[in-house]
């Protein structure tokens, strides 16, 4: 993997990280993960810095969606929201947060808190810029 964009997007991943409510050392332990899934795949092969970010950030969100799902369905009674925990870092009121549903969740954390454009969030969560413009809209309600 290009060294030259370690830096940043290891920093873009802790922030993706923190932002769902992960502390520091899970944060941390998810971007190994991540560079490690990376890694196999991409292995020799050249990407650009934008095709590189996009493909990080992917796994990343993945990874989130996938430990918070697991949280989720693993406590006895079920949820159809995700409760942030009281330690995240946020620079977001969590209580504003804690009802809000996890896809819509995803979203606005992608474009409010990482600064991705709508495009972008598109590719990472593989919905069309029109479902994610919905998504965050809809997460903003949730927080009124």
């Amino acid at each position: 993997m290009n060294n030259t964009f370690v830096k940043a997007d290891e920093a873009l991943l802790l922030e993706v990280a923190m932002r769902f409510g992960f502390d520091a050392k899970q944060s941390s332990n998810l971007v190994k993960d991540v560079w490690h899934a990376a890694n196999k795949v991409i292995s020799g092969q050249h990407l650009d810095k934008f095709a590189m970010r996009l493909y990080l950030s992917k796994i990343m969100v993945a990874k989130c969606v996938f430990k918070i799902s697991d949280r989720l369905f693993s406590q006895s009674n079920s949820q159809s929201s995700f409760d942030l925990s009281e330690s995240s870092s946020s620079n977001i009121t969590i209580q504003r947060l804690k009802n809000v549903p996890l896809s819509y969740l995803a979203a606005f954390i992608l474009n409010k808190t990482s600064k991705f454009s709508i495009e972008e969030i598109s590719d990472v969560l593989n919905i069309s810029p029109s479902k994610v413009k919905e998504r965050i809209k809809k997460a903003y309600s949730y927080m009124q």
